[in-house]
């Protein structure tokens, strides 16, 4: 009779086998993450227009491959707004602070009618730099604390802990409370330790004074004390030159390196930016500008497309400076000469002849998951059907007491064989998933394992 305990003990089995090799599969397929940032430069429009064309393909080789495109995050230095501009928020602070002793509305519905006011005022902290406008942004920040603090346990709630952080991430150099604030408000920064994340920052030219969020921490090189989370960078250098303002996330301790010339060259930016060199001044240091920019995008490795007597070199190499290979293109190549190309820069081992290459596809996010999701379901199934006759086993008590007799005779030697067949082909099915990764091929070999198991199994 078959005992229940042995029955549950089986299929309690089969189940964690089926959850953690579906888990495997899954994770067999996507692997780790790789982070790439693309680079076109040239002396002249042509030059990165030609150059921008051969970065398009090798962008939808790399979707197909399933690797992140990443890019810096630059900006046009933020103009100083007007005075009328910052006047009208910091009477819009006052009428705030009376409302708020007034006590004729709830905290809700005076922070839903200040709202607008206050993002506006944290979204113009780099662009203020004088002492009495920045005042008047922080001041809003704190009125939003305080209608924080009045809302039902809000002191204690994570809503007020994320503002107060907001308030010191963005005005480091603010840390005055004027009278008008009250006690709780004094409280709620004094109970919520800040954190702390370090930005080591270099330049070329060096000496440039450090702007954070607009206000003045230092000159390059220098190791600044941060709040962890988003910040905006700005370097002010002698004969009134100005980098881009930079957009970077601190968290423990983050390298920056910014150069000059290379944010002056950067004139498109998403999944492709371009280095435009007028004249080709500063061409020669298109890599090491490449460089600090793909580490500002935290990138393993970056590609670049630089012009060369009359043909495009693409290289690709780690943002530490190790290169991992580079290829030419003719100006006249064909289409064909330039996926032909790509291919031999992602993967230099490779030899395909002419007639063999084909265009790489890329992958939609939804065809991406999908293919996860079939792979883990075949290598889940795959060792469903491995354990299957290991429960049958079981039930049938051949090797769950003291003697396992009959299984390696009669009965027992036609069970025994099939799971071991079964267990091999789980074994090689996840070999092949892993090794090619979203293949077609993979999939039908899996498919050609799973039936073969079925077969052995029942």
């Amino acid at each position: 009779m078959e005992s229940p305990h042995r029955t549950a003990v089986s299929w309690a089995a089969l189940c964690a086998a089926l959850i953690c090799s579906w888990s495997l599969g899954v994770r067999a397929q996507s692997g780790p993450e790789r982070r790439v940032a693309l680079f076109s430069a040239g002396g002249s429009q042509q030059e990165v227009e030609f150059a921008d064309g051969i970065v398009s393909q090798l962008t939808a080789a790399l979707a197909a491959e399933h690797i992140v495109v990443v890019a810096p995050r630059l900006a046009a230095p933020p103009a100083q707004p007007a005075p009328a501009v910052l006047a009208e928020l910091r009477k819009a602070g006052t009428a705030g602070l009376r409302e708020v002793g007034a006590g004729r509305r709830s905290a809700q519905e005076i922070f839903l009618t200040y709202q607008p006011d206050i993002e506006r005022a944290l979204s113009l902290a780099s662009a203020v730099e004088d002492d009495q406008g920045r005042s008047t942004l922080w001041n809003l920040c704190l009125l939003q604390v305080q209608l924080m603090v009045m809302l039902p346990d809000g002191a204690e709630g994570p809503l007020v802990t994320d503002v107060v952080r907001e308030c010191r991430r963005r005005f480091p150099d603010q840390r005055e409370f004027a009278k008008v604030w009250s006690q709780e408000v004094l409280n709620v920064f004094q109970a919520i330790p800040a954190e702390s994340a370090t930005l080591d920052i270099r330049s070329a030219p060096a000496s440039c004074e450090i702007r954070i969020y607009g206000a003045p921490v230092g000159l390059t090189p220098a190791r600044v004390q941060v709040e962890p989370g988003t910040q905006e960078v700005l370097l002010r250098c002698a004969g009134g030159r100005q980098s881009a303002l930079h957009t970077v996330k601190a968290a423990g301790e983050t390298p920056l390196v910014i150069r000059l010339d290379g944010d002056a060259a950067l004139q498109s930016q998403g999944f492709e930016a371009s280095l435009l060199y007028p004249r080709g001044v500063g061409l020669q240091h298109a890599r090491e500008h490449a460089a600090a920019l793909a580490g500002e995008a935290t990138a393993d490795s970056f590609v670049l497309a630089l012009p060369k007597q009359g043909e495009l070199e693409l290289s690709i190499q780690r943002t530490s400076g190790e290169l991992l290979g580079s290829v030419t293109v003719a100006r006249g190549a064909s289409r064909e000469e330039r996926e032909r190309a790509v291919t031999a820069l992602l993967h230099p081992g490779r030899t395909e002849s002419a007639n063999s290459a084909k265009p790489a596809k890329a992958t939609s996010p939804r065809r991406a998951r999908a293919d996860r999701w079939l792979g883990g379901s075949l290598l889940g199934l795959s060792l469903l059907s491995s354990i299957w006759p290991l429960t049958a086993i079981a039930k049938d008590g051949d090797c769950f007491g003291s003697s396992c007799d009959r299984v390696w005779s009669g009965t027992g030697a036609k069970t025994w064989l099939p799971v071991g067949v079964c267990i091999g082909g789980a074994i090689a099915g996840t070999v092949v998933l892993w090794a090619a990764p979203f293949g077609r091929r993979a999939y039908r070999v899996q498919l050609g394992v799973l039936s073969l198991q079925l077969g052995g199994t029942f």
